[in-house]
């Protein structure tokens, strides 16, 4: 039985290593990003880049855009925050926020190997995106239960992918009927895989005096087919 312990430690410590070197030296892109959480982890985790994406309809969500900046100006080390405009730094990032904020539109949204950019699936890659792709790796979480975005939502993968590019899409199976829909088209482009977490997902989770069920999480792993490229 000890022998059966110590084996399961050093299963769990050898994969706990590899999950932390997974990013290291990867370009990263991630769809419907919204607070960048996802991406700010995989710069923290050494990706060479990572491109953080959501949508700006005609400006109305550009106050997402700008909570984005504002969460990689708290939370990433300085060397991650200079802007590629070598007349300008964030070198200060304990500073006042609020002036932070304000000087945000000096910047072209870079800050250092992490990019901030919008994103409306379907469209045209924008140029500071089309450059960088193919991407290796393309995150996204929580995207998979409006049917009438997900012919767009495919074609933003496979814009941004080559068949060697490795996206997990991470969902919460909320609405079965449009988690359905979504496996069915994308399996028509790209090989599926549903992956179980190497992690615990407790069942139930409270916060704000309110609890939240995690018993139906899923990962799919998308892989390019070469016919589908384009």
């Amino acid at each position: 039985n000890n022998n059966n312990n110590n084996n399961s430690m050093n299963n769990t410590e050898n994969n706990s290593k590899q999950n932390k070197n997974y990013f290291e030296g990867k370009r990263v892109i991630e769809l419907g990003a919204g607070t960048g959480l996802v991406s700010i982890v995989a710069a923290l985790l050494g990706a060479s880049t990572v491109a953080i994406t959501d949508r700006d309809i005609q400006g109305r969500d550009q106050g997402l855009l700008d909570l984005i900046r504002q969460n990689c100006c708290i939370n990433l080390p300085p060397d991650m925050l200079l802007s590629l405009n070598p007349n300008s730094t964030r070198t200060n990032v304990n500073s006042s926020l609020n002036q932070l904020v304000s000087n945000l539109d000096e910047f072209d949204d870079r800050t250092g190997s992490v990019s901030v950019v919008p994103l409306s699936w379907g469209d045209s890659l924008p140029d500071q995106l089309s450059v960088q792709a193919p991407f290796d790796i393309v995150l996204g979480s929580d995207l998979i239960y409006e049917t009438v975005v997900f012919d767009k939502l495919i074609q933003c993968l496979i814009q941004v992918s080559s068949v060697d590019t490795e996206i997990y899409i991470a969902y919460k199976n909320r609405f079965k009927h449009s988690t359905r829909t979504f496996r069915r088209l994308v399996a028509q482009r790209f090989d599926v895989t549903v992956l179980t977490p190497p992690f615990s997902i407790p069942k139930t989770c409270t916060h704000d005096n309110s609890k939240e069920d995690f018993s139906d999480m899923y990962i799919l792993k998308l892989k390019l087919r070469p016919e589908s490229t384009v």
